[in-house]
Parts: structure tokens; C-alpha cells; sequence
């Protein structure tokens, strides 16, 4: 960005350029692609050999990975004199003494250094894993190995979670471009409005329910609900467990759960399940 900066400034003056990609990505610790460093990185490199046709730039890079038709720019970049050097992917980063950087190709199988009075690092694209857990508590939704904020389905429901009326767009779902962050987020408010734009919203069929007479208020069913749809209530019987039928799903873990009982699913009620399997003893072996 510094560099993006100083070359839209026309303060950018530097003749022998290094770019070294992958820095902190794509390591032990940070296994995934940010996605936006090479195609920026082929950018900037672009400009400068544009502005400055004399001007060495090289790129030192694991593999370039310019997604989709941003493959152009690495054309272009070939096109316009921009020197690429592939150094493995289980080698350490680049050396840079002060004058020069220094780093294994990979193609001619020796070490190559390369001269340069300016270096660019790339830096890989980290969640802020301490911010998202608070958040994730909060909301009831799930996060990723790597620190991201996992979708309900990645095909079926790319911008919801499984907790109803939260949706997710941006680099809070993956690193991405963005043209990318902006579609992901003109959907995500399209589905907000599905529901905002609604006089009333209309809840599941089966839902579960509280029996208030049997409920202890022990909170054992707020706590194993996944979408947020209970809690616990001051009422003038003691604490009491309540039920938002605009979250509930229905899948019937409080129910399962619930060690007094209390909790009763719509349409599955203990007296309803009781008479299916009484009428079931009741009919004749092998039928009529």
C-alpha cells in the first residue's frame, strides 16, 4: 500500500525494485493463498516499469497467482520487462543484506541475488482472531481453522450462517478482491432484505416450547443451542427458560437435552410421540 501510495504520488524513484511474495502466508502457520498479493504486486511492478522503462524489477515469488482474468496483468507484466523468480515453496524467504536480496531459483537450481535499493514485501491477509471469537459468541456463529467466518453452505448459502438474520461478506469471510467483496456484500444485503422487508416474519412450524411448570431455569438448552433461540428469563416463578420462535429451527437439541423435561418440540410432543407408539403396539402383527 506504501508503495501503491508513493507511485499514484509520483514520489516513487527507486531503479532496482524487489517484490518477495508469501510473506507470512502460505507458511506453517498460515497455510492459505491471501489471494491479493500477487495481482497487486503485479500491478505496482507494472506502473513502475510503465513510468520508468529502465527501472529493474523483479519479483520473487513461490507461484504467481493472479486469479481469474487478472491473468492479463501478468502478461502485461512480462510484456513491459518485469523479471519473475520462482524460489520452493519449503525454502526459507528471500535474504536481503541491504543491497541485495538473495534467494534459491528454483529453475536454474542456484542461488540468484539480485541488486536493489528498494524491497516490497507482500504481507499476507490475517483475521483478527481475538475480535472474531467475542463476535462469534455473541452471535452464535462458527469460524474457520484459519480465523475466518464459515458460511452456512458454500454453494446453497454462500452469504448466510445457520444463526437466522446474519450474514457475512468481505475479508470477514476469506481474503478477496474487491469487486469480489462487493458482490459478496450486494448479496448479503439482498438477503437482509428478504427479511427486513417483510410486515411480519413468519416462524418455523416446528419449533420448541417451554413448559414453565417443569422448567428450572438450569439453562443447560441456552447453552446447546446453536442458533440463539433461547433464554433465560426473570419471570415471577424463578428464572425461566424462553423460546424465540423467529430463531428456533427446530432440531431438537434442548429437547434432547433438557434434564427436567421442560422442553417440548411442536408437532413432536412427549404425549404425541407416546400415542404414535402406542397406536403402533396396538396394531396386529402383520397387519390386517
Amino acid at each position: 500500500i506504501e508503495v501503491e501510495n508513493e507511485i499514484a504520488d509520483g514520489k516513487f524513484n527507486a531503479k532496482n525494485v524487489a517484490f518477495i511474495q508469501c510473506v507470512g502466508s502460505r507458511n506453517d502457520k498460515v497455510s492459505y493463498c491471501s489471494r491479493v498479493c500477487c495481482t497487486n504486486s503485479l500491478r505496482n511492478a507494472i506502473s513502475i516499469k510503465l513510468a520508468d522503462p529502465t527501472a529493474n524489477v523483479t519479483i520473487f515469488h513461490k507461484d504467481i497467482r493472479s486469479y481469474g482474468f487478472r491473468e492479463e496483468m501478468y502478461r502485461k507484466a512480462c510484456e513491459v520487462g518485469v523479471t519473475f523468480l520462482r524460489y520452493d515453496e519449503a525454502a526459507p524467504l528471500p535474504a536481503y543484506d541491504g543491497n541485495a536480496v538473495t534467494a534459491f531459483d528454483a529453475t536454474l537450481g542456484a542461488d540468484v541475488s539480485v541488486p536493489v535499493d528498494c524491497v516490497v514485501l507482500a504481507n499476507g491477509i490475517a483475521p483478527a482472531r481475538e475480535e472474531k471469537e467475542v463476535i462469534a459468541k455473541m452471535l452464535k456463529i462458527p469460524i474457520s481453522k484459519d480465523g475466518f467466518y464459515f458460511e452456512a453452505h458454500q454453494k446453497l448459502r454462500p452469504v448466510d450462517f445457520a444463526t437466522e438474520g446474519v450474514y457475512v461478506a468481505g475479508l470477514a469471510h476469506w481474503p478477496k478482491h474487491m469487486d469480489e467483496c462487493i458482490a459478496q456484500g450486494s448479496g448479503a444485503a439482498s438477503r437482509a432484505l428478504t427479511v427486513i422487508s417483510k410486515e411480519f416474519l413468519t416462524s418455523e412450524g416446528i419449533v420448541a416450547s417451554v413448559n414453565e411448570t417443569y422448567c428450572d431455569g438450569c439453562g443447560v438448552c441456552e447453552g446447546c443451542c446453536d442458533y440463539k433461540a433461547i433464554t433465560i428469563i426473570e419471570t415471577d416463578g424463578g428464572l425461566k427458560s424462553n423460546v424465540n420462535a423467529g430463531l428456533c429451527k427446530g432440531c431438537g437439541c434442548c429437547v434432547a437435552s433438557c434434564p427436567s423435561g421442560a422442553m417440548e418440540q411442536k408437532g413432536f410432543k412427549n404425549s404425541q410421540i407416546i400415542a404414535e407408539v402406542d397406536a403402533c403396539l396396538d396394531f396386529p402383527v402383520g397387519g390386517e
